[in-house]
């Protein structure tokens, strides 16, 4: 699952940046997008990873 989201939000940075053109105002939309994806996919890591056992 983590693996599908991380190829998702790849293909859909390449989209955005491939549709803007190169413009400034959509470049911070991609850097935003990618903030935010970043943080979801590490979000997913902690739960993913198993619980400390004592």
């Amino acid at each position: 699952m983590l693996g599908l989201a991380v190829i998702a939000i790849i293909a859909g940075l390449i989209l955005i940046a491939y549709w803007n053109d190169g413009s400034s105002k959509d470049n911070q939309l991609v850097t935003i997008f990618a903030t935010i994806s970043s943080g979801a996919i590490g979000a997913l890591a902690g739960l993913l990873s198993p619980t400390p056992r004592k």
